[in-house]
């Protein structure tokens, strides 16, 4: 429950920004993206779940990696934005496939 509760508090305001963008712009995207928001959610408290340090950090910055790269796309681009997701991306991966090693 306490991972639920964290990742609503930390994705809150990246998505009620996001979601009010694209209710402007793009509308027909608010479900899935939505709907993707709600998946990729799930993984994190899933994998905190686990308890595997490297599953938890893993999901967390693939977590990072989507925001930024939502944020910059749809919201404001932000100063090495690009880079960024780039970085968190590759590091989420890395920390997924060594959880799996475990």
């Amino acid at each position: 429950m306490a991972a639920a509760v964290g990742v609503v508090a930390v994705e809150a305001v990246p998505a009620t920004l996001l979601f009010r963008t694209l209710g402007r712009v793009q509308r027909q995207v608010v479900p899935p993206v939505g709907l993707y928001l709600v998946a990729i959610a799930t993984m994190v408290v899933l994998a905190v779940n686990v308890g595997t340090l490297a599953a938890a950090l893993g999901a967390g910055l693939f977590l990072a990696s989507d925001t930024i790269l939502a944020w910059n796309r749809f919201i404001r681009p932000l100063p090495s934005g690009s880079l960024a997701v780039h970085v968190t991306y590759h590091a989420a991966q890395a920390l997924l496939v060594l959880s799996l090693l475990h």
